[in-house]
């Protein structure tokens, strides 16, 4: 695991903090470069996390995961106390962490996937101003899926929430382990 703390600045960077938000979502949010999967939890007030598998071994070696931590309260302290010109020149900060994935992860996590079926009707979907969004995204070369749900999302949705969490669960175990 190697771990790195950065920031990284942005001419757009003074526009304000409704910027700084799009700015960290995207970055939290960024999908992988070869075929793979993106999970991000994106909560209202507290720090968006995500994980990103790319499911293929790369030149490098084992296929590789990356967790991705956006603390958005730190962050927006910093900018509410930043003086004009550090507002021109703010960036988030985040959190990056990248492991290696053993092969039998990997099968593991392929096998959640493939038992999940998603219906394009959306009934009774959740509502509300606060809370936690989620991404599951699935890309294939050209070929993608994307998922995002607020809260429990539609009713008829049950299996995507479930099998998000199992996938979650596996990733963090790398963390852990």
């Amino acid at each position: 695991m190697s771990e790195i703390r950065y920031q990284k600045n942005s001419p757009e960077a003074s526009r304000g903090w409704g910027v700084q938000m799009a700015r960290g979502r995207a970055a939290v949010c960024k999908g992988p470069r070869r075929g793979g999967v993106l999970l991000a939890i994106l909560p209202s007030f507290h720090a968006l996390r995500s994980w990103t598998i790319e499911l293929r071994p790369s030149r490098h070696g084992s296929p590789q995961a990356e967790s991705v931590v956006w603390d958005v309260r730190s962050d927006h302290a910093r900018f509410k106390a930043a003086n004009p010109e550090e507002r021109a020149n703010f960036a988030p900060e985040f959190v990056r962490a990248r492991y290696e994935v053993a092969h039998e992860t990997v099968q593991v996590i392929e096998a959640l996937l493939a038992n999940v079926s998603v219906p394009l009707t959306i009934e009774a979907p959740a509502w509300g101003l606060d809370g936690t969004s989620y991404i599951l995204k699935r890309q294939a070369q050209s070929t993608r899926v994307t998922v995002e749900w607020w809260h429990t999302g539609p009713r008829n949705w049950s299996a995507i929430p479930e099998c998000f969490r199992a996938v979650w669960e596996t990733l963090d175990r790398l963390a852990s382990g």
